[in-house]
């Protein structure tokens, strides 16, 4: 009996060929491939197959510590996240790392993750995250064909409502001897920005006529676009600015 292309969008499955004694598969152009006479051996291989979009011979076959190491390569380029990132990948890699990526499944994660009881749920969801996006991006680099754990359900994390007293917030600043380090969380509770944006301003950054920070252009780890953020500059934040600045210019211009 000769059977139909599958429809558009519908993944084929495995029948049994009665005159070949064999198990088959129809691809989506069309074509026929052999999974073989075991059952079981055949459900292996096809989702061995799935994991590529056409059912095509698979690509090289990596292990799962090469997709981290591909991964975090760009990582050290592209994102400020890069140490963060790669102390989780490699933790992940000595639970699971010498798998072959055909073989990996979502509880060999979970397992890891489970191994770490002190990681908060924030921790946990951002790990199950960033193992994910490792896969993705090799997908969409042309390493891999699929993601075998594109499906894995990454936990919530947990909400933070919990909001300083402005008591709780002066405490805090006037503990801190470190006077350009306080001004530093000053800069990040008026304006919002993240740690290491604040880290990276530069004058060039910062336009005092219009009361704005310009953030450069950067991208995280789940962003492969490049984006500006521009932030109001409040009158507190212009004064350590404008303090700063006149600092410097007393250091290179003034005599000694």
């Amino acid at each position: 009996m000769k059977r139909c292309k599958p429809a558009k969008g519908k993944r084929p499955e495995p029948f049994w060929r009665e005159s070949k004694q064999a198990w088959y598969i129809q691809l989506r152009d069309g074509r026929q491939r052999s999974l073989g006479r075991d059952e079981e051996g055949a459900w292996k291989e096809y989702h061995k197959l799935m994991l590529h979009e056409d059912g095509a011979a698979p690509m090289r076959e990596y292990q799962v510590r090469e997709i981290f190491e591909i991964y975090l390569e760009y990582c050290q380029k592209e994102t400020a996240s890069y140490d963060l990132y790669s102390y989780f990948l490699n933790d992940a890699a000595k639970s699971f790392g010498r798998l072959a990526v055909i073989d990996l499944k979502p509880f060999h994660v979970t397992r890891w993750v489970d191994r770490h009881p002190d990681w908060g749920t924030t921790t946990r969801s951002m790990v199950v995250t960033v193992v994910k996006a490792a896969f993705n991006y090799c997908v969409k680099q042309g390493h891999l064909e699929g993601n075998p754990i594109r499906l894995m359900l990454v936990p919530a994390p947990e909400a933070r409502d919990r909001v300083l007293s402005p008591e709780e917030c002066q405490e805090i600043f006037t503990s801190i001897k470190d006077r350009p380090f306080a001004d530093y969380l000053l800069a990040l509770s008026e304006s919002g920005a993240r740690p290491g944006e604040v880290a990276k301003l530069t004058p060039e950054n910062v336009d005092l006529d219009l009361n704005q920070a310009r953030f450069p252009e950067s991208r995280t780890v789940f962003q492969l676009s490049s984006y500006r953020r521009i932030v109001s500059v409040l009158p507190y934040m212009k004064q350590i600015w404008l303090a700063e600045l006149w600092a410097w210019a007393c250091l290179f211009f003034l005599p000694a």
